[in-house]
């Protein structure tokens, strides 16, 4: 006999076929009928997910309040009382962080689809529902929750750590700068604007310079005068420091932004430093502490110093990435990119996929990529999955553009036959994978260097070209202009040096190392 009684909990002990999680999750299924529920449970009987039952809106609400957190509830959408719809719209606002999927059978989808717009569903499954997929959506919505879990705890990670170097960074303006007690003694600051500036000092741990030109008690271009004639601190222009990224991660960016100091250059053991207050030995002592080098102090404008520190550590981007994040955690229903994974799942059998790669329309159009691709002189094929079709892409002299698309439904086959070719396991289609294999085209013998990559839509494929009758290009062939080619060919007779040659991939990097090797070689 059927327990028809409202509420009743399952728990299944059977072993894990989707792993999602090591913790147990908590499901509730909703629905009017004991056999539907039924048929639910057994979709998830290999799961260890802790089933809870209801058999109305009413009764899941009740549920609800009184169990702890519910992570999924599954609804069917036509019920007595209070629809399915009606039920979710409920649960996103009295607990937000629950996965609401929604059951129906109901051929009026103006009402489900109100909630889904609504935000109140994430996804509907029709009925009769397939087990695997609704499966793999349970799984799946658990790892997206897993995900957004543990970006709110970086989140509030990255933010205790900025505030952290906030506080770091602060402690380590010195205020032992003697430039406050110098415009005293040359009359430009008065005893009670000192005795206010001690006091700001006390409190605020900024610079001496920021606040006196924040309160305009005296002009900076006035400062730099008085410290260039007065005390020979030499004034640079910084737009014509070219500064070596070794040289700025001597200085972590906040503290320069905190102390208006830059790193210029390194000479020996001679560190170049530019200050907009050059009269800070508080701020210099400590960096010959820590840095063990000699400074060499220049002087700067405090606008200038700003405009540097952005050249060379580029825009602030942690505010950015908070902002980002925040934006990403913040986001309730961060599930919907589930539904492709879904509809590309592909669980074709063993013997179904060889079958495939053996097909006259998989071999012929493999067949034809790797020749085509040959033929134009292409240093990479990428056989990429889209929503809507496979799309063959070259690299040809650094560029990668669009060649071929081809329809879905060959190219399961397609992907295979590729596996097979390179001997890959044709199987495995959840990680990636590495093989080679070598040609002999009507043009010439090629090796190509094979991996996949599993992704949301599919297999991605990508082979590397390697032609092995390749012979060594002049330098002339290579495409210089005119310019630029009596500077390389004068680079060849130097005795030594280091030429670097930089670029995308396929770009002629290696061609052009091998012709300046071979060039007037002897």
């Amino acid at each position: 006999m059927t327990d028809h009684s409202p509420i009743h909990s399952d728990v299944a002990n059977e072993n894990i076929n989707v792993c999602v999680d090591s913790r147990q999750y908590r499901l509730l299924l909703v629905d009017d009928e004991p056999n539907v529920i039924n048929a639910l449970k057994r979709v998830f009987r290999q799961e260890s997910y802790e089933i809870l039952e209801a058999y109305s809106g009413t009764d899941a609400l009740e549920l609800l309040s009184q169990q702890e957190p519910i992570d999924l509830v599954i609804s069917d959408f036509l019920m007595p009382g209070m629809n399915g719809a009606e039920l979710l719209k409920q649960i996103k606002q009295l607990y937000p962080e629950t996965i609401r999927i929604m059951l129906t059978g109901h051929s009026d989808t103006s009402a489900v689809m109100s909630a889904v717009n609504e935000g109140a569903v994430y996804k509907f499954i029709l009925k009769p529902w397939q087990d695997d997929d609704l499966r793999l959506t349970v799984a799946l919505a658990f790892e997206q929750q897993e995900l957004l879990e543990r970006n709110r705890e970086l989140l509030e990670t990255t933010e205790k750590q900025r505030k952290e170097l906030e506080t770091l960074s602060r402690l380590t303006v010195t205020n032992r700068s003697q430039l406050a007690l110098m415009l005293h003694k040359r009359g430009r600051l008065d005893d009670q604007q000192m005795e206010a500036l001690n006091n700001e000092l006390q409190q605020k741990k900024e610079p001496v310079l920021k606040l006196i030109l924040e309160k305009k008690l005296v002009d900076e271009k006035d400062i730099r005068d008085i410290l260039s004639q007065d005390f020979m601190f030499d004034e640079v222009n910084l737009s014509m420091f070219e500064v070596d990224p070794a040289v700025a991660s001597l200085l972590p960016r906040t503290f320069c932004d905190r102390n208006l100091v830059v790193p210029l250059k390194v000479e020996g053991r001679r560190l170049t430093l530019a200050l907009a207050d050059p009269m800070d030995e508080g701020l210099l002592e400590d960096l010959r502490f820590s840095s063990g080098l000699e400074i060499h102090e220049v002087m700067a404008s405090m606008a200038s110093i700003k405009d540097k520190i952005a050249e060379i550590y580029g825009e602030n981007q942690s505010q950015i990435s908070l902002k980002v994040m925040e934006e990403m955690v913040s986001t309730i229903d961060p599930f919907e990119s589930i539904e492709q994974v879904i509809e590309d799942e592909d669980d074709s059998p063993l013997d179904e996929l060889l079958r495939e790669t053996e097909t006259p329309q998989a071999v012929r159009l493999a067949n034809a990529i790797i020749v085509e691709a040959v033929r134009q002189g292409v240093s990479d094929i990428h056989v990429q999955p889209r929503s809507k079709s496979l799309v063959v892409r070259y690299r040809v002299d650094g560029l990668l553009k669009d060649k071929f698309h081809i329809p879905l439904s060959i190219s399961s086959s397609l992907t295979s036959r590729i596996k097979v070719m390179a001997k890959l396991n044709i199987a495995e289609r959840r990680r990636p994978q590495d093989g080679r294999i070598t040609i002999k085209t009507p043009i010439n013998v090629v090796d190509l260097r094979i991996s996949t990559l599993p992704t949301v839509n599919g297999e991605k494929i990508v082979m590397r070209i390697l032609d092995r009758n390749a012979s060594i290009r002049q330098l002339s062939d290579l495409g210089f202009g005119e310019q630029d080619m009596k500077r390389v060919e004068a680079l060849t007779h130097e005795p030594q040096g280091i030429v670097l040659v930089t670029g995308p991939t396929g770009s002629g990097k290696t061609n052009t190392l091998y012709s300046l090797l071979n060039h007037n070689a002897s």
